[in-house]
């Protein structure tokens, strides 16, 4: 049992050192999309930046249909 608990406390510090917060990673992606954007779709910056941030209230359709309607009257 000890060998597991060695085990476990390696892999933890192992992901506390290398494994980018969840933050990081949805920065990262951001700035990629947004570069993305401006170089192969060829978008003003402008652009790109009112894409982003209308897009992702187009997506949020589906996941109210599939809430549960009790807070309808």
């Amino acid at each position: 049992m000890e060998t597991l608990v060695r085990i476990a406390d390696a892999l933890g510090r192992f992901s506390a050192r290398y494994v980018p917060s969840a933050f990081a990673v949805a920065v990262l992606l951001t700035l990629l999309a947004f570069a993305l954007r401006l170089t192969w779709a060829g978008a003003a910056p402008m652009d790109a930046m009112k894409g982003w941030g209308g897009g992702s209230w187009e997506l949020l359709s589906l996941p109210m249909q599939m809430a549960p309607g009790r807070w309808r009257s």
